[in-house]
């Protein structure tokens, strides 16, 4: 009776460690998810900032600058808005260039983003990675970014 009784115990522990286990590996993706977006929420809105105060020099200078320490001087942004959220102070990836219009203008264009790598440090890196070799193979910015003057 005692080895029966010892077994069931066993067999009851194991059934308990892998419940918890299927829990856990469906509970990891949805927590990834969810932080992901919630993330992506505050990055955007930063880098909505950073558009708007780009957006706004244009307008004074006729052209965009590429240059953080440009807008803060200007007082266009905060010397803080420069870093990407949840990334150890990592700055915003900016990028300004300019275009030809078809008929022939030439347009300013202003890029500004941030990888995976930076805004999702701390998370699951194979999912990281996955995100990131997913957008390079589809031949997207591995990130999330947003552009004005196009």
């Amino acid at each position: 009776m005692k080895l029966n009784l010892h077994n069931n115990v066993l067999l009851a522990a194991c059934v308990i460690v892998l419940a918890v286990l299927c829990f856990m590996s469906v509970d990891r993706p949805l927590s990834f998810s969810n932080e992901q977006k919630q993330r992506e929420k505050v990055v955007e809105r930063q880098m909505d900032k950073i558009v708007r105060a780009e957006q706004q020099y244009r307008r004074r200078k006729g052209v965009y600058t590429r240059s953080f320490d440009v807008l803060t001087a200007e007082g266009l942004l905060n010397k803080d808005d420069r870093y990407v959220p949840f990334s150890k102070k990592q700055c915003f990836e900016l990028d300004a260039t300019a275009g030809v219009g078809k008929s022939g203008k030439i347009i300013p264009q202003l890029t500004c983003g941030t990888r995976y790598t930076v805004y999702l440090q701390g998370l699951d890196e194979d999912k990281i990675n996955e995100l990131s070799n997913l957008a390079a193979a589809m031949g997207n910015y591995p990130g999330i970014q947003m552009t004005a003057g196009r």
